[in-house]
């Protein structure tokens, strides 16, 4: 039996590695004697067996590994040791599995209202109630009061000359009256006047378009009146800042094969005037920057892309709704302009190639800018525009002309 441990001994010097001795045969087991004093150390003698364990020595020399020994027997097994303390913290391990969901947690309670958000945007219009039943007649209201007098149209034509009446019985010579103011003719009665004294037929016909008009004028708007010395021709002409416009489209033939009627009806000339190639608009001559006749009539000028740009300025320097405010008031297929200068524009279409389009709808200009051999400018009213736009056109192409001068 193993006997009590003994008294930890000093360590003895280290000595050197002896050789490695023969194994010798195991002997029995002595019984354990008491254990004796601590000795001084000895000089190192032969390897006897094995001492108690002393305190660490310095590390010697590594020896050759010695042969393995019989396996002891085993003991018994000691008591537990103590738990040691804990180590050091390892490092942080894989990210595990992402877990189930939790359960759902019960409902918060209702937070204060928030404030009130802005207006929302308009929404689209509904869609058109039925009509409704008709109602009663309601009694006759009272009659209303006579509106006020308008103001006096121009003069009209010379009616036929009525019946001779009978011969009436003389009466008794009156008083001699006092003598009558002079008249005072207006602008149309003198046109009148002197295109029948001293101008071709053609002129009967376009006073007669003048002062009957499909498309009705401005009355607000105080006209002047232009004579085409060319043909008798009777034209309307407005103020519009320093410009004075045509207030109707041109419409001169020349020899009779100058522009065309829209579709070749004579009445759309008289209404919406002639189309004209940019070629017949400038009629041979080149612009240096003051401005040309073309086939205007004498005094005035083919405007430049430059005088239209004033007129839209004096009208809307904004170039939103100048359109607008210079489209005719009534004569538009959709969306009538205001008229608000008595300019008149009508929606007298174009021609091109033979095929004439959009009249009703579309208004186009021709100035004598002209860009290459192929294209020129033209100024637009549109009926779905409220703003006057440019554009580049094929000369060929046939549209109106307005002419101007300063």
């Amino acid at each position: 039996p193993t006997g009590p441990q003994g008294l930890k001994g000093d360590a003895g010097a280290t000595g050197p590695t002896g050789p490695q001795g023969l194994k010798g045969d195991a002997g029995g087991t002595g019984p354990t004697g008491p254990q004796g004093l601590k000795g001084d150390a000895g000089a190192t003698g032969p390897t006897g067996p094995q001492g108690l364990k002393g305190d660490a020595g310095a590390t010697g020399a590594t020896g050759p590994q010695g042969l393995k020994g019989d396996a002891g027997a085993t003991g018994p097994t000691g008591p537990q040791g103590l738990k040691g303390d804990a180590g050091a913290t390892g490092p942080t391990g894989p990210q595990g599995l992402k877990g189930d969901a939790g359960a759902t947690g019960a409902t918060g309670s209702q937070g204060p209202t928030g404030a009130m958000g802005p207006q929302g945007l308009k929404g689209d219009v509904g869609a058109t109630g039925a009509t409704g039943a008709t109602g009663a007649t309601g009694s006759q209201g009272p009659t209303g009061s006579v509106g006020a007098t308008g103001p006096m149209g121009p003069q009209g034509l010379k009616g036929d000359a009525g019946a001779t009446g009978a011969t009436g019985s003389q009466g008794p010579t009156g008083a001699t009256g006092p003598q009558g103011a002079a008249g005072v003719l207006s602008n149309d009665s003198v046109a009148v006047l002197r295109t029948l004294i001293a101008t071709q037929n053609q002129s009967i016909t376009s006073l007669i378009a003048l002062l009957n008009p499909s498309v009705l004028w401005n009355e607000n708007v105080l006209y002047g009146t232009l004579i085409d010395s060319r043909d008798g021709q009777v034209y309307r002409t407005v103020k519009i800042g320093t410009q004075t416009w045509m207030a109707q489209n041109l419409n001169w033939a020349g020899t009779g094969s100058t522009g065309v009627c829209y579709n070749d009806v004579a009445d759309s000339c008289a209404k919406y005037g002639r189309l004209y190639t940019w070629t017949e608009v400038v009629n041979g001559q080149i612009d240096l920057g003051y401005g040309i006749q073309g086939i205007c009539p004498t005094g005035w000028i083919a405007p430049r892309l430059v005088d239209w740009t004033q007129l839209q300025n004096f009208v809307d320097g904004t170039n939103t709704v100048d359109g607008t405010l210079l489209k005719s008031n009534n004569g538009w297929k959709l969306r009538q302009g205001t008229d608000n200068y008595g300019f008149r524009a009508l929606p007298s279409g174009y021609c091109y190639k033979g095929g004439c389009n959009e009249i009703g709808y579309y208004d186009y200009f021709w100035t004598t800018g002209g860009i290459d051999a192929t294209y020129a400018y033209e100024i637009s009213f549109l009926y779905n525009k409220t703003m006057l736009s440019s554009l580049q056109d094929d000369k060929i192409t046939q549209a109106s002309l307005r002419c101007f001068h300063n």
